[in-house]
């Protein structure tokens, strides 16, 4: 369940998000987000860059028979089950965030991970 206020993505009195096969019980809603998405998974994820609009493409990509919306930023606050998503007004600068360190070299445990403009990886073992 979502919650929101004033949400245009949800429908009229309700907290379930509109959807493309108009379920308005947020348990047939959550069956069919979880099969779909799990589906679209399977496939090839759109390649990109790691950064915002990369991360877009994937949203969309898995989302897309869900929601007419997939894939584009919100334009209202929003949590699930009391924990909130990033709130719109922050999310140009966290998705400017996101692509600098889309940019740079990621640390995972000793593995450096250098990311190259077709998204490929470098690895480097740091001892």
């Amino acid at each position: 369940m979502y919650d929101a206020t004033d949400d245009p993505y949800t429908y009229e009195n309700s907290t379930v998000l509109v959807n493309k096969l108009d379920l308005r019980d947020q348990g047939d809603l959550d069956d069919f987000e979880a099969e779909i998405t799990h589906a679209r998974a399977r496939e090839p994820l759109p390649e990109g860059n790691l950064d915002f609009a990369h991360f877009c493409a994937i949203h969309h990509h898995l989302f897309q028979d869900v929601f007419d919306w997939a894939g584009t930023p919100r334009t209202v606050r929003i949590s699930k089950q009391g924990s909130a998503f990033c709130y719109a007004e922050h999310i140009d600068a966290q998705a400017t965030k996101l692509n600098t360190i889309a940019k740079s070299p990621l640390l995972i445990g000793e593995l450096w991970i250098s990311r190259n403009k077709s998204a490929s990886c470098g690895i480097f073992v740091t001892r």
